[in-house]
């Protein structure tokens, strides 16, 4: 088949294409970014550049349904939000080429962190204590109703974007505000969020095919960045039946299609598990399940075209990294390490064993070397060390 990978500067499409490739798949990759990872990638057998999904969402969906046609496409793969935008254009775009993305309903229900708090609640699933910002005029006042350790972050959002802890030893009136105003956004998409101690951090990826369960998969993020919680940069496969019954209840309720991935954490103290947000697309590991050699392209293929799905298997304790992003968050690592030594020392051995990360493949290593490129960039056209997205959601999928 010939299949169309979106989002082709993330290291996400980067992974999907070289999967599909092994299995014999014609890849075509594309993305709104001039020079994307996938660009240089030897395993794609063409690429185009389309129109931004959040500043030209109709331009985006005319372009990729021309391509499709004139390429020949089969399927398109979506990474990232643009899956969003296929999501709320489904019946549109499956007259002319297969997917596998849920109806828009249930996509924002789990999406939106509001939603999916209330449906949660509803289910009696375990999920951190969650209230509107917007609800309180005197921010200090959230120390009464969630004492101890809290988490601002939008309603909407992903990638760590937004999120914020402010220190309830002192005043969050004056941690607060200036937070709002950088983050420049409307308050009623901001949420605050109890914090849960953990003990483990886990994502838990799901595959449904027309509502009917048909794969998980599980690791462990061993490390995230940033290290307080954000994505995981140093991963191990594991286990999922912990969490299985926990996102059936959910899924099954809402009759989804396609791939979500749910982020848990287990409670230092009590170990239970609870569900604290859901990305309804490709997630950051995907990497990990198909080192673990879980054919979730095959998967994903499958239900695009409309043929039943069958569930694999996974090895477990497969250790993958995310180079670039355990490269910076090396510097907090370190810091916070008690033995300085250790922490060099561990960093030392990722590079010498078996580990694999999702950027360097020795029979595709071009691709390595154009995130640092793109954040150099980036940094140095935004006059800041702090690099941002080259376009993006001002507002919100609704």
């Amino acid at each position: 088949m010939k299949i169309l990978v979106t989002n082709a500067n993330s290291r996400m499409a980067l992974c999907i294409t070289r999967a599909l490739k092994k299995k014999g798949h014609d890849v075509v990759v594309a993305d709104y970014i001039k020079n994307s990872m996938c660009f240089f990638s030897n395993k794609k057998s063409d690429y185009f550049i389309y129109p931004s999904p959040y500043s030209d969402p109709d331009g985006f969906i005319s372009f990729i349904l021309e391509k499709v046609k004139t390429l020949n496409i089969d399927v398109v793969f979506p990474v990232h939000e643009e899956t969003f935008l296929l999501s709320k254009r489904k019946s549109e775009v499956e007259k002319h080429v297969g997917l596998a993305v849920p109806d828009y309903e249930p996509f924002l229900t789990v999406h939106n962190k509001d939603k999916l708090y209330d449906a949660l609640i509803q289910q009696s699933i375990k999920t951190p204590k969650t209230l509107y910002l917007k609800d309180f005029s005197d921010y200090n006042e959230i120390k009464m109703k969630l004492p101890g350790k809290v988490v601002l972050k939008p309603r909407q959002g992903g990638g760590n974007w937004g999120i914020f802890f402010p220190d309830p030893v002192f005043c969050y009136n004056e941690q607060i505000k200036p937070y709002l105003k950088d983050l420049n956004v409307d308050i009623a998409r901001v949420l605050v969020q109890e914090w849960i101690p953990t003990q483990e951090k886990y994502s838990h990826v799901v595959i449904y095919q027309n509502g009917q369960f048909i794969q998980d998969f599980a690791d462990i993020h061993v490390r995230d960045f940033p290290l307080s919680g954000g994505s995981g940069v140093l991963r191990k496969t594991c286990d999922a039946s912990p969490m299985t019954e926990i996102s059936k209840h959910l899924f099954d309720d809402i009759g989804w299609h396609g791939m979500a991935e749910v982020e848990y954490v287990s409670h230092a103290e009590t170990g239970e598990f609870y569900l604290i947000e859901i990305n309804p697309r490709v997630w950051g590991g995907v990497n990990s399940a198909i080192t673990s050699s879980l054919d979730i392209v095959g998967m994903y293929l499958d239900i695009a075209v409309g043929k039943r799905a069958m569930p694999g298997c996974y090895k477990t304790d497969v250790q993958t990294r995310w180079f670039w992003g355990d490269m910076r968050v090396f510097p907090e690592y370190f810091n916070k390490s008690k033995s300085k030594f250790g922490a060099a020392g561990h960093y030392l051995h990722l590079l010498i064993d078996k580990t694999k990360t999702d950027e360097f493949y020795w029979d595709d290593p071009m691709p390595f070397f154009a995130w640092p490129c793109h954040t150099l960039y980036k940094m140095f056209k935004n006059r800041g060390f702090q690099p941002v997205a080259y376009d993006s959601l001002t507002g919100e999928w609704d």
